[in-house]
């Protein structure tokens, strides 16, 4: 399924170990955080109205890591795993190992954060 060592975009590269270590990483959180969120919409409905905004705010978030991390897996499968989406650049795998489903660089996703704040549209 995978190239020998290395993940390659032209010049851009991960290694295979470090992807195949994430992917199944990946697999597991969502496995984990989809069955969270199952338990958690559960009691949430038999809960109606005593949760807080905090608690709400964090389910939604809980929901949207599943996605992100299908995502990840796709951009493994499809060898376009570890470049960033904004510039192309190889993401540091310092960073992947923190946060495995990262889709851009530190200075891209720094920029993206910025631009947020400010209430700009992003440029990716």
């Amino acid at each position: 399924m995978y190239g020998h060592s290395l993940f390659t975009n032209g010049a851009k590269m991960i290694s295979f170990s470090l992807a195949r270590q994430l992917e199944t990483q990946l697999q597991r959180r969502r496995k984990y955080i989809v069955a969270t969120i199952r338990s958690q919409r559960c009691q949430a409905g038999a809960m109606t109205g005593l949760l807080s905004a905090a608690e709400i705010a964090l389910l939604r978030n809980k929901s949207a890591e599943p996605n992100k991390i299908q995502a990840a897996l796709q951009r493994i499968k499809t060898r376009t795993y570890g470049n960033c989406l904004a510039c192309g650049a190889v993401i540091a795998p310092q960073r992947l190992r923190l946060h495995p489903t990262a889709e851009r660089c530190q200075s891209c996703q720094a920029a993206l954060e910025s631009s947020q704040r400010q209430g700009l549209e992003p440029n990716s």
